[in-house]
C-alpha cells in the first residue's frame, strides 16, 4: 500500500477529527476547487479512486480505533446529546472593525461535532443581491449549519434517569393477594357497599 504524503496525513488527522471532508482538506492546504471537487470520492467506498485508496485505507484504520476504545452506550449518546443541546455558535463571532466575523481557530473536535455544515462560497463577485446589486467583490457568504438542539434536549429529557416529561404518582404500602371464591366475592363486595357511606 502506497504511504501518505504530509499533506494527506494531515487531511486524514483532520478528517477524523472532524468527519468534515472540505474543512479538513483545507486545513491540509488543498486548493478551495479541489476541495470542494475531488476530495469527497477519497472518503467514498465506492466511489474512491484507486491512486487514493491508502488515503480511504488510512481514515478508515483511524476511525477504527477510535470506535474501538470510545464504547458506544447510553452514556456516550447522552454526551453527545448534551453537547448539542448546550452547543453556542456565538462562542465562535468576534468582531473585525465594524463587522462580525466566525472564527473556528479554537474549535475543538467537540465543537465541530455540532456543527452538521458549514460552507463557504467565496465566488460571490458575479453574483446580483436580492435588490439587483452586485455583490462587492471580496465578500464572502457563509452558511453554517447546527442540528437541532430541541430534538437533543428531548432525546435527554426521555432519558430514563432524566424523565422531564413524565408525570410520576409515588404509592407505598403492602399489597395482599387474596384468593376467594364466587360466592365469598360476593359477600365481601355486599358487605363493603353496605359499609360505604356514600
Amino acid at each position: 500500500m502506497k504511504k501518505l504524503s504530509l499533506q494527506e496525513q494531515v487531511f486524514v488527522f483532520e478528517y477524523v477529527k472532524t468527519l468534515k471532508v472540505y474543512q479538513s482538506a483545507i486545513r491540509a492546504g488543498y486548493a478551495d476547487s479541489y476541495a470542494k471537487t475531488k476530495v469527497y470520492a477519497w472518503v467514498s467506498e465506492t466511489q474512491c479512486p484507486r491512486n487514493k485508496l491508502h488515503v480511504r485505507e488510512a481514515i478508515r484504520k483511524e476511525l477504527n480505533k477510535i470506535y474501538d476504545e470510545e464504547k458506544i452506550d447510553k452514556g456516550w449518546i447522552l454526551r453527545r446529546a448534551k453537547l448539542l443541546a448546550e452547543f453556542s455558535i456565538s462562542k465562535f463571532i468576534r468582531q473585525e472593525g465594524s463587522e462580525a466575523v466566525y472564527d473556528f481557530s479554537n474549535a475543538t473536535p467537540d465543537d465541530w461535532w455540532c456543527v452538521e455544515e458549514y460552507v463557504t462560497e467565496e465566488t460571490l463577485s458575479d453574483l446580483k443581491a436580492s435588490g439587483g446589486e452586485p455583490v462587492p467583490a471580496g465578500k464572502v457568504k457563509k452558511r453554517i449549519k447546527t442540528p437541532s438542539k430541541i430534538q437533543a434536549l428531548k432525546l435527554l429529557g426521555d432519558h430514563v434517569d432524566v424523565a422531564a416529561f413524565k408525570d410520576y404518582t409515588e404509592a407505598s404500602g403492602q399489597v395482599t393477594h387474596v384468593h376467594m371464591s364466587q360466592d365469598e366475592y360476593k359477600k365481601a363486595r355486599e358487605q363493603a357497599l353496605k359499609d360505604d357511606d356514600c
